[in-house]
């Protein structure tokens, strides 16, 4: 009886031991996970050797094994002078020298023995060292990895799809947006200059609007290394690589970030041009195509050929150039020469495309359709469309600025000299270094003029450079008076053609978007080189003020002396 007492009370014992160190152990963990940096004195930065002041909690009290740290890059770590310790408030003295790298932004937090025991999300900034950019970014929206989406364009064979998710890193925590210099190479974008400076929207909520793309934004390097780097940098601050495509054609490297819903994309634009005043960085803006919803007034299917003097003669001739289209796609009817087209979507799997009638019927404007009494300019020439227009709604069709690059490249792998534009859209960066990439290439790059709702003008018509057409009637008149400006350089017609819809049915279309492609056309038949314009300006019978004037630019483009 005395032995099975005496085993009772061993047994209680060894259960009270095992309790007792189950709560030595909770309340360790629990001191470990409730030691929290809540936020630093209010200083902007601190100069080296300045005072800094942490409130938190679960501090605890000073002791040997216990430091409040910086780290900097590479993990590298530098301990402060501790002046004030208690469970809810430190001061320290920043070191006078620092050897942590070029690094300006520090992870502060606390150490005991060799383990972190505090939040790493705050960081110092040193006044002495790199610029850096006051933040827009106010929390951490999300800690956890964050997965890359699935590409959401699809891609040809031409393009190199470049690692997405291996090259990136987060880091801990959440400091101010600064500069981190990128590595240059031997091909840079240097050969065109810093980008022009280009005004953003006050509207904060852009990433909501129809102009452009929801939470994307769009950087443009001249190598995949600074593309990689400029990712593990704004990877911090849940930023993340959407898609990258390597134009080797153009020689750019096109990055399309994902940006966050607790951030705003004209806030992000704002500071990555400041950071990075070298790199060409926009939003992924939307355009859409350039004809009009018009009633016909004309009977006449003809009247556009024989005001350009476009005869059975010029539809003889062989053009000199490929033509390329960038648009919708073009149906597969055999009322236009398939043999004559080469067809690319450029969309990704399971994004919607436009219905063809808009490319149908520029393709039919160029090869012709004679079933359906339309001649065409160029019945001889090899046309290469790029489809790029999606339907987003029943009343909604568009494109994206990071579609029309890969269309662009897409026309510089193929050699098509000569590429007609049929849209329009807002002023956007990366289409304009693509295009300048064109232009020092020699290609030709013609767009339909246009305006917005404000009455600006239309992209990539404006840029210098680009052949900007704009449309008249059968009375040499003006299919809209309000698209002016000295970017105009020739007029074309554009009211009442008749031309194929995507069933094969003949109709009568109205547009800039129909007027450019008879300026391609002419391009089409000439040789070019750097007296091509001036050849074209000798051609037209001017229409309006003497000379060239912002309401027809140089004129109209006769065809007599095209044929050589």
């Amino acid at each position: 009886m005395l032995n099975l007492h005496k085993n009772n009370i061993v047994h209680s014992i060894k259960i009270f031991s095992v309790f007792v160190v189950l709560q030595l152990l909770s309340i360790n963990a629990n001191s470990q996970n409730t030691v929290i940096i809540k936020k630093l004195d209010s200083a902007s930065c601190y100069h080296l050797g300045e005072p800094i002041e942490l409130m938190g909690k679960g501090f605890g009290t000073a002791s040997a094994r216990k430091y409040l740290v910086l780290q900097g890059g590479a993990n590298q770590q530098v301990i402060t002078h501790i002046k004030q310790w208690n469970d809810n408030k430190i001061v320290a003295q920043l070191p006078t020298a620092l050897t942590l790298g070029e690094s300006a932004s520090y992870i502060v937090g606390i150490i005991e023995g060799t383990r972190w025991v505090s939040n790493r999300d705050k960081h110092v900034v040193l006044c002495d060292t790199a610029k850096t950019i006051t933040p827009v970014f106010k929390e951490n929206p999300k800690t956890e990895q964050p997965e890359v989406d699935k590409p959401a364009i699809k891609e040809s064979t031409n393009d190199a799809r470049l690692p997405v998710a291996d090259d990136v890193s987060t880091t801990d925590g959440f400091g101010p947006f600064q500069q981190r210099p990128l590595p240059r190479q031997t091909a840079s974008l240097n050969s065109l200059g810093v980008p022009p400076s280009v005004a953003l929207d006050a509207n904060k909520n852009r990433q909501k609007s129809k102009t452009a793309e929801p939470n994307e934004v769009v950087v443009v390097t001249a190598t995949l290394d600074e593309a990689m780097a400029l990712a593990r940098f704004v990877q911090q601050y849940n930023i993340r690589v959407k898609r990258r495509n390597n134009y080797h054609s153009l020689s750019l490297v096109i990055t399309v970030l994902h940006i966050p819903d607790a951030y705003t994309t004209v806030d992000v634009v704002k500071q990555l041009r400041e950071s990075y005043p070298e790199l060409w960085i926009d939003f992924n803006h939307r355009y859409q195509l350039l004809d009009a919803d018009r009633k016909p007034t004309s009977n006449s299917k003809h009247w556009a050929y024989e005001m350009l003097g476009w005869t059975a003669f010029h539809r003889d001739c062989q053009p000199r150039h490929k033509l390329g289209i960038i648009d919708t796609g073009i149906a597969p009817i055999d009322l236009l020469e398939q043999e004559n087209i080469e067809h690319r979507s450029l969309l990704s799997n399971g994004v919607k495309a436009a219905k063809k009638s808009h490319g149908t019927a520029i393709a039919s404007l160029i090869l012709g359709a004679p079933q359906r009494n339309i001649p065409g300019l160029l019945p001889n020439a090899t046309l290469y469309s790029a489809s790029i227009f999606r339907q987003r709604s029943k009343s909604e069709v568009d494109t994206s600025a990071e579609l029309i690059v890969k269309a662009l490249n897409w026309m510089a792998d193929e050699q098509v000299m000569v590429i007609n534009l049929s849209l329009g859209g807002p002023r956007n960066l990366a289409v304009e270094i693509a295009i300048l990439r064109m232009l020092e290439k020699g290609f030709v790059v013609i767009s339909a003029a246009g305006i917005d709702e404000q009455g600006e003008p239309l992209y990539p018509a404006a840029q210098a450079g680009v052949i900007a057409v704009r449309a008249i009637d059968a009375n040499g008149q003006p299919f809209s008076q309000k698209i002016e400006g000295d970017y105009i350089d020739f007029s074309a017609p554009g009211v009442d053609l008749w031309l194929l819809n995507e069933e094969g049915d003949g109709r009568y279309l109205s547009g800039s978007s129909f007027a450019a492609p008879i300026v391609s056309a002419s391009y089409a038949l000439l040789n070019i080189n750097p007296n091509t314009r001036d050849l074209l300006k000798n051609s037209v019978r001017d229409l309006g003020e003497p000379g060239k004037d912002s309401r027809f630019g140089s004129g109209l483009i006769l065809a007599h002396a095209l044929c050589q």
